[in-house]
């Protein structure tokens, strides 16, 4: 009977079932016979996928940030994240970074952003199931951390060692990790932290087939992942509970969470936990023997596995496809299938899930029946497992030979005291002697060593150090040099700018000017001539004086002419843009013979100029003044000149 997978914190850890020993298979799944039951773990990174374009614009946009900043801090921090994005499709480029935001934030002793670091190496052997390497860097993130006031990220770092103990079999270790990690959340009040911690519990009491108690931490860091609106946590929680009704045998509850996490999975953008999600419903379908809707599961989970490039997600969708084919007694293509999931399985070299397939394809060729090979299959399997039980055996004698030893050691020194209790001393005391000072000369020697090493390690650390500042200062430099000279032609083409700005507008004042002064002269001359004529009709004859009359009727209305306004105001706007726009709005009620006065206040001309322009007395302009003041409001002594010029 093949039970379905679960979800652990931060990773997706599968559970599925075999016989008196554990399974650890990174980043994939695996099935196994009936009545056979223990759990085993895999672990896959929840990283959700980028499409290359959105990475590449995501990594682009980090690079330029680190060109931007001298901060050691803050590109640490930066290169923590590169680290972060390349986990999940190139582990020697993560490493690369992190290892640059190691250097820099070990310069300022940013235990924080070290620590990130750390975590980043560990992950990397993390999924490559390299557990002893992942485990090492997880214990130097934890001393880092601990140099640090951030309770959360040290109860994470106990979090991360829980995981590795568990997944390396040792629950003691990684419960007491646990529990740890569940206080400093406590004492912060973390409710997302203390939900992850109740999840991680209850996979462990669900190990030891201690469903109950397992369903009430299950159901513990459910309330809290709802609590704090974490969707995937919930998730998570709720394919765990799959897990634990479906052992219950309670077919109908397992597919109801297992269905509820898939689409919660599909509305957070969350491939792998989407596939895996898919491949549960495929298990259950399969041991339930609603055989139609494997392999439609079955082809959902491999498609999503291969859009984030999970090789061995892609081998345990295989391994399960050839178990359907041998359930519906379609050996030939459970054999195809099996054959590629044992491919992927040999390369990693994990000899359980290597046991699996070969059981598996051995029972496929005695179905066709080809019982030679049915038979090869069956003696390789044979052998994989006499290992495996050779090992475990290997361990027990080691066991039993030092318990042994020891005893043995002990009667003897009871019977050497009886017979000789001076010579007994006498020894006693040469062997601690000797031993004590084999023992000193060792530590000095190792002592040496390690400090050589470490001289040795730091010299060339500092060395490496040295040459990237070296490179980074000289990058910068270079930098420099080339947004100095950059700044150099703005400002020249900025002043080029501001000259021809500047001959451009006393260009247009001058033409507004000399308008301005055209038509002061204009009216002036007419003015002179007009006066002239009444001089000379009041003393002619009628008939002449009725001609020089009308003379003067004629020189009125040139004077009052619109052209001579209308090419005025072109010359203005280009001189003082949005001049009248912004006149009306403030002052909506001026007429548009009030606005004419307001021009040629603007432009500085004299009470006599204006009076020259409008054809009217001096008296009328000052007139006009008073009323514009009070139609704007203004107190009677203001300059309305000063006040148009700066408006």
């Amino acid at each position: 009977m093949q039970s379905i997978i679960f979800l652990h914190t931060d990773y997706l850890i599968f559970c599925v079932e075999s016989k008196n020993f554990y399974i650890f298979e990174f980043m994939g799944i695996f099935g196994v016979k009936k009545n056979l039951q223990i759990i085993a773990f895999i672990l896959f990174a929840t990283l959700i996928s980028l499409s290359g374009h959105a990475r590449d614009s995501i990594r682009i946009s980090y690079l330029t940030q680190i060109k931007q900043t001298t901060s050691p801090g803050e590109k640490a921090y930066i290169f923590n994240r590169l680290s972060d994005l390349y986990l999940d499709i190139d582990l020697d480029s993560a490493r690369t970074y992190a290892d640059s935001a190691l250097l820099n934030a070990t310069v300022i002793s940013n235990y924080r952003q070290i620590s990130d670091a750390w975590v980043n190496f560990g992950n990397s052997y993390f999924f490559q199931g390299m557990l002893d390497s992942a485990k090492v860097y997880y214990e130097k993130s934890f001393e880092a951390i601990r140099l640090t006031t951030d309770m959360d990220e040290i109860a994470a770092a106990l979090n991360r060692l829980g995981l590795i103990y568990q997944a390396e079999g040792f629950h003691d270790e990684a419960t007491d990790y646990y529990i740890k990690a569940a206080r400093f959340y406590e004492n912060n009040n973390n409710k997302q932290g203390m939900a992850d911690v109740y999840n991680n519990i209850g996979i462990i009491n669900h190990h030891f087939n201690q469903l109950e108690i397992a369903k009430t931490y299950y159901l513990k860091s459910l309330a809290l992942f709802r609590k704090t609106q974490d969707k995937a946590g919930e998730a998570q929680v709720m394919n765990n509970l799959a897990t634990f009704y479906t052992e219950s045998d309670q077919a109908d509850s397992a597919f109801l969470f297992i269905r509820k996490a898939k689409k919660i999975f599909v509305e957070i953008n969350h491939p792998s936990a989407e596939a895996t999600c898919n491949l549960n419903i495929a298990i259950l379908h399969n041991r339930n023997e609603t055989f139609d809707s494997v392999l439609y599961y079955l082809d959902g989970a491999e498609s999503l596995f291969s859009v984030i490039n999970n090789h061995i997600g892609i081998s345990s969708v295989y391994y399960n496809k050839g178990l359907y084919f041998n359930n519906i007694n379609a050996p030939r293509q459970a054999i195809t299938a099996l054959n590629k999931s044992l491919e992927t399985r040999r390369k990693i070299g994990n000899k359980n899930s290597i046991l699996e397939c070969l059981k598996a394809l051995s029972e496929a060729h005695e179905k066709i029946p080809n019982n030679a090979l049915a038979l090869q299959y069956f003696k390789e399997s044979q052998a994989f497992q006499d290992s495996i039980a050779s090992e475990e055996m290997q361990v027990r004698f080691q066991e039993l030979q030092v318990r042994y030893e020891t005893e043995k050691m002990d009667k003897e020194i009871i019977l050497y005291k009886k017979q000789a209790q001076e010579r007994r001393n006498q020894n006693i005391i040469l062997i601690i002697g000797i031993s004590g000072f084999m023992l000193i000369s060792i530590l000095f020697f190792y002592l040496f060593r390690t400090k050589a090493r470490l001289l040795s390690s730091q010299e060339e650390y500092f060395s490496q150090q040295e040459k990237m500042n070296q490179l980074q200062f000289e990058k910068q430099q270079a930098e420099n040099q080339l947004l100095e000279e950059e700044i150099l032609k703005q400002k020249e083409v900025h002043h080029l700018q501001n000259e021809k700005f500047q001959a451009e507008i006393e260009h247009k004042s001058r033409e507004l000017l000399t308008s301005a002064m055209h038509i002061v002269n204009k009216n002036k001359i007419l003015a002179e001539i007009k006066d002239t004529l009444g001089n000379i009709s009041s003393s002619s004859e009628s008939v002449f004086r009725k001609n020089a009359n009308d003379l003067c009727k004629e020189i009125d209305k040139n004077i009052h002419v619109d052209s001579d306004w209308e090419q005025f105001k072109m010359h203005f706007d280009a001189v003082n843009k949005n001049f009248f726009e912004k006149l009306e709005l403030q002052f909506p009620n001026l007429t548009k013979s009030d606005m004419k006065v307001c021009a040629y206040l603007k432009i500085n001309l004299s009470t006599k100029e204006i009076a020259q322009i409008m054809n009217v007395s001096p008296a009328a302009v000052h007139k006009r003044f008073y009323r514009l003041r009070q139609k704007m409001q203004m107190e009677p002594n203001t300059n309305l000149t000063k006040f148009f010029m700066a408006f």
